[in-house]
């Protein structure tokens, strides 16, 4: 990660981090805090697509941002509903956290 990238800031605006999220109570927690480690003034917004456990509560406890979705969409609709919320709110850099 470059020095700007782990600053949170690059260019125009923060850095932004987006982790979609299905049912990932067991990890979400991880991740969020990890991240946070790295990188102190990151973002990060959890796109929660509908999950029934405890994604949200996890992840909202570990220091992330939550945007529940009103219905699940998926991998691709989830991170192209983040990447518009990135343009909407004039955020600049992102990042895209993903298992696969």
């Amino acid at each position: 990660m470059s020095p700007e990238a782990r600053s949170g800031q690059r260019g125009g605006g923060p850095t932004v981090l987006l982790i979609p999220a299905y049912n990932e109570s067991a990890a979400i927690g991880t991740v969020v805090r990890e991240a946070r480690s790295l990188c102190p003034s990151l973002r990060i917004l959890v796109l929660d697509d509908c999950s029934i456990d405890d994604t949200v509560a996890i992840a909202e406890a570990a220091g992330a941002e939550v945007v529940r979705l009103p219905c699940h969409l998926g991998l691709g609709g989830c991170i192209q509903t983040g990447y518009r919320m990135v343009y909407e709110l004039s955020l600049i850099h992102i990042l895209r956290r993903s298992r696969r």
